[in-house]
């Protein structure tokens, strides 16, 4: 009900000071994949994980940017930090982070993460799989 996920997202804006990375990754697409869109639960969120970007490994930063840009929401900061994160490991990249990353690519319409996006698909094209391709298209 939406009473109860009121519940949730307030707990969890209290919270967040003890969040990791994973905490702050997953629990940004928790809500972004229960389709609530709530700006200040986002707006929330985006603080402390632009403080804890140095924290986040491929998979956080390529469903960061997949969520922000799934939910609309507009946070240059954070979109800067998920890019200079993404540029910093994008060899760690799989074919999903990538998806992912390229999603929020077209959303977002960030150049900075579309540079960042383009150099990781000329690495890593040879790895790509009819999946993998799938995905990213």
């Amino acid at each position: 009900s939406r009473a109860r996920r009121s519940a949730y997202e307030r707990v969890a804006e209290q919270r967040l000071v003890e969040f990791n990375a994973q905490n702050l990754a997953n629990t940004a697409w928790a809500f972004a994949t229960a389709d609530q869109q709530d700006e200040l639960l986002f707006a929330a969120l985006a603080k402390p994980a632009e403080q804890r970007m140095k924290d986040f490994i491929a998979q956080h930063i390529s469903n960061t940017a997949w969520v922000f840009a799934k939910v609309e929401h507009k946070d240059a900061q954070l979109f800067t930090a998920l890019a200079a994160a993404a540029q910093r490991r994008m060899k760690d990249f799989n074919s999903q982070d990538l998806a992912n990353s390229g999603f929020a690519t077209v959303e977002h319409k960030d150049a900075q993460l579309f540079t960042a996006f383009e150099a990781a698909l000329n690495r890593s094209n040879k790895d790509f799989n009819s999946q993998g391709l799938a995905n990213t298209v």
